[in-house]
């Protein structure tokens, strides 16, 4: 993996981690349901910059947020058909 795609990947997990701390410290003192709804809503924004990101080039961003859209679908179609 060449070096400025380790750099990026590093960045964008501590802008990940860091988000979802500052959303979860300014829901204290409230249910846990607001750090669930932190960590999805930033896992949620991940995933559609990951999918966007297609657009400069093929990545390893995009190419987990397909093989994760696919397999979801996947196990959510063959959970309906049984």
């Amino acid at each position: 993996m060449k070096r400025t795609t380790f750099i990026v990947m590093a960045v964008v997990f501590v802008l990940f981690v860091l988000s979802w701390i500052f959303r979860s410290v300014s829901a204290e003192g409230q249910s846990d349901q607001y750090i669930l709804d932190g960590f999805l809503v930033t896992f949620s924004a991940f995933l559609t910059l990951a999918v966007m990101s297609f657009l400069y080039k093929d990545n390893p961003f995009y190419k987990f947020a397909e093989h994760l859209f696919v397999g979801v679908s996947a196990a959510f179609w063959m959970c309906l058909g049984f």
